[in-house]
């Protein structure tokens, strides 16, 4: 049996926490545990291999600077990325990386929604903007129409119909 090296730091992770009566590096094991059910114990053969794991992650995530928040998180991310439990490299990697809860993020205000992807055009602005006067003064564009009126033959009879009405409409078909 070999003995874990101590360091000289003080390591948060190994005290005994009073909210919870163990150490902070004992409920991660315990939530593991719980999370990986069977499969976690399977690692453990003997008492000195759960030591050498508490020793090896509490060191690895003081000097990490990984906080009790991360580790919800990193717990949240195993759920959704590994079936097996993590290996101590995966679990910083779940800890440092969004959730899919953070991933998703509401935007206050709809109105710029558009303005984080895409950069204006002043030009099919302005274009929008006559379209979209002339058809409330009541004078839709009739280019449409006269494309599918010049080539019946390449539409359906409805969307044909539809083109006459709105000629009918501006008088230009009979």
């Amino acid at each position: 049996m070999t003995q874990a090296l101590s360091t000289s730091k003080h390591n948060p992770w190994l005290d005994i926490r009073s909210s919870i009566g163990i150490t902070m590096i004992d409920h991660l094991f315990n939530r593991l545990d719980g999370i990986y059910t069977g499969k976690w114990q399977q690692a453990f053969k003997t008492p000195a291999s759960i030591e050498n794991w508490k020793s090896a992650w509490a060191e690895s995530l003081h000097d990490r600077g990984i906080t009790p928040e991360q580790i919800k998180r990193g717990l949240k991310n195993c759920v959704d990325l590994y079936d097996w439990p993590p290996s101590l490299s995966e679990f910083v990697k779940a800890c440092e990386q969004k959730s899919r809860d953070e991933q998703i993020t509401p935007i206050e205000d709809p109105s710029k929604l558009l303005a984080h992807d895409i950069k204006p055009d002043p030009a099919k602005a302005a274009a929008v903007a006559k379209m979209s006067k002339s058809l409330l003064s009541g004078e839709p564009n009739q280019d449409w129409a006269n494309k599918i009126l010049d080539n019946q033959r390449g539409h359906s009879v409805g969307v044909v119909k539809m083109a006459q009405m709105a000629a009918r409409r501006k008088g230009l078909f009979a």
